[in-house]
């Protein structure tokens, strides 16, 4: 297979990653491939040509004999839980998202290959490094790609390392997955920060792409590396997550876990840009999303356009902040800021294409999750106390 990149086959020129976060693009992304054929019971399908889905002609759909959207639902959450034994690999299993994934698709029954920077023993490597991934790979059925430089911040202070790890490192998913005896299909994480500041809200996956940011290309760029291995006849996908959150073992500043955190400990919250709004969504939901497609993908169901995994409700930072002192009663202060330069002020995303082609729609709500990250976080400081008592 030639070298994937991501002007390969493409009607738009290869992007060039610069740390100039002010900077905003707007790329056409070529039209879907005729392979993007739904299943799992939806009536609708994708059209390339129209880039819509469509609903099949009256006469053809049943009418009264068939199941319900909820009873769909049902029956592809009970199937999700009967997958047969099947391997895969999770980069970035050490991460947030792989943190909570791989007991999900483990309790499915699903084998799983770890690999993470951060791991040790022989779950321990870098994407970066082509012999490992060639070796990971082996015997796999899918990989799902988590491994990344996973926050916008640090993209800003090291865009090379942003680009080694994002790009280069789905690269060598992608390349060598094609090659793999088992020809996996492969997962791709991206995020809501490759359509940098959208313009219509709810923002739906045909949005324009225009990241503002050295994360955000980044993952952009990577979009485009799964679009030409699609054309390269490898069975790849891409989601778009946003502003996952729901462990405390999650980065400390990232902004729930921190303002939770603070709140819980009754200390002051720093928020930056207080009208900013985003689309929190709780851990669980995004790993139920996975294991939902990793399902569609098992049964070689055709590939999915992308696809949100995201709860639909804007909050703005200063409406977090206050929820998470009002849950965890300790009168904390808040220190207000402005934002920062290369931040993203708005996003809410819709999340119908995922109800109508996996069944999947968010079930755990903001409240629910701050609460329950408010209450680890004072079980870990008293865990602390006691120890700091001992003898």
């Amino acid at each position: 297979m030639p070298s994937l990149t991501a002007s390969a086959h493409m009607r738009t020129p290869m992007l060039q990653l610069t740390s100039k976060p002010q900077e905003a693009m707007t790329v056409r992304v070529g039209e879907m491939p005729r392979s993007y054929i739904m299943t799992r019971g939806s009536k609708h399908t994708w059209d390339s040509h129209s880039n819509h889905f469509t609903a099949p002609p009256a006469c053809c759909e049943s009418r009264g004999t068939g199941p319900s959207d909820g009873e769909q639902a049902e029956q592809a959450a009970e199937s999700a839980r009967e997958l047969p034994l099947h391997k895969v690999l999770v980069t970035g299993s050490s991460g947030l998202v792989g943190s909570a994934l791989v007991p999900a698709l483990t309790a499915r029954g699903v084998a799983i290959t770890r690999l993470d920077i951060t791991a040790s023993g022989s779950a321990h490597g870098d994407v970066r490094d082509r012999d490992r991934v060639r070796a990971a790979l082996t015997g796999v059925d899918g990989v799902i790609h988590l491994a990344a430089v996973s926050r916008v911040v640090w993209g800003e202070r090291e865009p090379a390392l942003c680009l080694a790890t994002n790009v280069g490192g789905l690269r060598n998913v992608l390349e060598l997955a094609a090659s793999a005896p088992t020809r996996p299909w492969v997962i791709f994480a991206s995020s809501r920060e490759v359509y940098g500041q959208p313009d219509h809200f709810p923002v739906t996956e045909e949005a324009p792409l225009r990241p503002v940011n050295v994360y955000g290309r980044s993952k952009l760029e990577g979009e485009q590396l799964v679009l030409a291995a699609q054309r390269d006849g490898v069975r790849a996908c891409t989601i778009r997550l946003s502003n996952v959150f729901g462990a405390p073992e999650d980065h400390a500043d990232r902004v729930v876990p921190a303002f939770a955190r603070a709140a819980a400990l009754g200390r002051e919250l720093r928020v930056d840009g207080a009208d900013h709004t985003f689309d929190f969504t709780h851990i669980d939901d995004v790993a139920r999303g996975i294991v939902a497609l990793a399902e569609l993908l098992f049964a070689r169901n055709g590939v999915p356009p992308p696809i949100h995994f995201v709860s639909g409700t804007p909050t703005t930072l200063g409406e977090l902040a206050a929820a998470a002192i009002r849950i965890a009663g300790t009168g904390a202060s808040v220190r207000h800021a402005p934002p920062r330069r290369f931040d993203v002020a708005r996003f809410v995303g819709n999340s119908d294409r995922a109800r109508a082609l996996l069944g999947w729609s968010p079930r755990v709500e903001l409240e629910d999750g701050l609460t329950r990250l408010i209450h680890a976080f004072r079980g870990q400081e008293t865990a602390a106390q006691f120890q700091d008592a001992a003898p």
